[in-house]
């Protein structure tokens, strides 16, 4: 298996949750652990990138709705944590990917029987 840059990518970093979750690792781990956010939207993680003191090459561009961009990210980290909900409407591309690519996936539902539908 060859290596992945990151340990940890935040999904839906941009949004409230996934801005707290990114803080607190930088906060708490800085340069120790290496991680990196991750959204759809360039400009706004690039504005998160610069408030976090995080340098550019931590910002993965990936749209839910686009297999080849979740493929890619989830390719990317050893643990992938989504932030991005509604997860019933956009998790499933994200956790499929981090299965194909042993990716420990994590997130924040209370979705409970769209999780069942997963673990199913």
């Amino acid at each position: 298996m060859s290596q992945k840059p990151f340990d940890v990518l935040v999904y839906g970093a941009t949004g409230f949750t996934g801005q707290q979750a990114a803080g607190y690792l930088q906060k708490t781990y800085g340069e120790r652990i290496k991680f990196a956010i991750a959204g759809r939207n360039r400009s706004k993680l690039e504005a998160l990138a610069e408030k976090l003191g995080i340098d550019q090459q931590r910002i993965v561009i990936a749209d839910s709705q686009n297999v080849q961009e979740v493929d890619r990210m989830a390719a990317q980290a050893r643990v992938l944590i989504n932030t991005a909900g509604p997860f019933a409407k956009y998790a499933e591309p994200v956790i499929t990917a981090c299965i194909n690519h042993r990716t420990s996936y994590v997130d924040i539902t209370g979705e409970t029987p769209f999780i069942r539908d997963m673990i199913d």
